[in-house]
């Protein structure tokens, strides 16, 4: 090979390499950049645990390498709902039925779950002599979390299935509402998570009591998009299981489970069986 000749050779490989760096640049800069619209954490209910929490996590994930990224607490299940049904892309630490409809319909990733089972009661206070079972809640007030949650459709599961005629009251959070005097006075029994009924009767010293419980199911669980990258859902993961965000949301998670820590996970243990539920409200 001439002088000439190498001189080319060495030029194009040149211009070959850099062309490489500028092209990682560029795909870099469109999976990180501030300047695309963030990905998004669907947290629900977070806002109602310390305040500046979801900031907090926000920034955590930003340390941990997903620069555009950002925390959405909502407090009413419409906006949640609303991209779960719809595919709307990001992240959702959703139950089980609304994760099932994310990968069946959506093709959603699952990433951790939370590690425990998730369970309903229908419960009264002991004091109501006049609630002794399921028949005598015709006609009376039952109170339950506003969505499609899957203790309010358990709830209409049961109501269906016994034919009781009872009124409905939604409220935006269930324990709150309980340990208020005067709205607790507007509830003749009253539907939530086990684990809360539990740690509400335990402060109440016993003052309630159950009419009936829901089955067992797979907790909540971390769903992604298909469309965040392979190096988003490996970042996500990593951060997920970093001692510093499990110390952030540690409050939150054993507000929901026994148990704070996040487990493996499979597109088998929400099975599109576990979405049927919704069908009626979402359609096929």
């Amino acid at each position: 090979m001439d002088t000439q000749t190498k001189s080319f050779v060495s030029k194009a490989r040149n211009i070959l390499m850099f062309a490489a760096a500028v092209l990682s640049m560029i795909l870099s800069y469109q999976v990180w950049s501030s300047s695309d619209e963030p990905l998004t954490l669907y947290l629900p209910a977070i806002n109602q645990h310390e305040s500046g929490l979801e900031k907090k996590i926000e920034s955590e994930f930003r340390n941990q390498g997903l620069k555009s990224f950002q925390v959405k607490g909502t407090v009413f299940w419409h906006p949640f709902q609303s991209g779960i049904r719809t595919g709307k892309k990001g992240v959702y630490f959703a139950q089980p039925h609304m994760a099932a409809w994310a990968i069946a319909k959506h093709n959603f990733d699952p990433v951790f779950r939370l590690h425990g089972r998730l369970n309903f009661v229908l419960a009264t206070t002991r004091a109501n002599t006049k609630l002794f079972e399921l028949d005598d809640l015709n006609g009376k007030v039952i109170c339950h979390e506003s969505g499609l949650n899957l203790g309010t459709l358990w709830l209409e599961d049961i109501l269906g299935g016994y034919q009781i005629a009872a009124n409905r009251r939604e409220v935006t959070n269930i324990e709150a509402t309980i340990q208020d005097a005067i709205e607790a006075q507007k509830c003749d029994a009253f539907v939530l998570e086990n684990l809360a009924y539990e740690r509400t009767n335990k402060t109440a010293g016993g003052k309630y009591i159950r009419l009936a419980q829901s089955a067992f199911f797979k907790h909540n669980v971390f769903i992604a998009h298909p469309e965040l990258t392979s190096r988003e859902k490996l970042v996500l993961r990593k951060a997920l299981k970093s001692a510093k965000l499990k110390e952030l949301l540690k409050p939150y998670l054993l507000n929901l489970s026994k148990w704070d820590n996040l487990v493996e996970v499979s597109e088998e243990d929400y099975s599109l069986q576990d979405s049927l539920i919704l069908e009626p409200y979402w359609g096929r």
